[in-house]
């Protein structure tokens, strides 16, 4: 009686598993865009944009160039001027299905960039200079 009950909960069990997450270790693309969770390639799209920005600010930097240049600079070069040329990068990195997410984003933080440059503004000075 005892091996039916242990063989009965081992069949439970293992029927009751979790379902799978679609990770890297379990054979996934984290890069193939699903509509269902787009927050993964998003992710992967920014880190790309920010690190290859900072990677350009580098060497510029030591040339006195502000920080606004390597990221005009990278938008180019990541933009279908330069790498949307090699075969199947924009369908791999920036898939047309997942540029409204970007595009969101990416209004949102010029939004915030002018309210920050709006707050240093400094309204004495264009009344005195009018």
């Amino acid at each position: 009686m005892v091996t039916k009950t242990i063989n009965a909960s081992v069949t439970a069990s293992s029927t009751l598993r979790a379902p799978p997450q679609g990770g890297i270790l379990e054979g996934g693309n984290p890069s193939h865009y699903d509509p269902k969770n787009p927050i993964i390639l998003f992710i992967i799209q920014a880190s790309i944009i920010l690190i290859f920005c900072r990677i350009l600010h580098f060497p510029l930097s030591r040339l006195r160039q502000p920080r606004v240049i390597a990221e005009v600079i990278a938008g180019i070069l990541l933009g279908p001027s330069v790498m949307g040329r090699i075969p199947g990068f924009n369908n791999a990195i920036f898939p047309t299905a997942s540029m409204p997410a970007l595009t969101l984003a990416a209004n949102l933080g010029l939004v915030l960039f002018l309210f920050l440059v709006g707050l240093e503004v400094d309204l004495r000075f264009l009344v005195r200079n009018w």
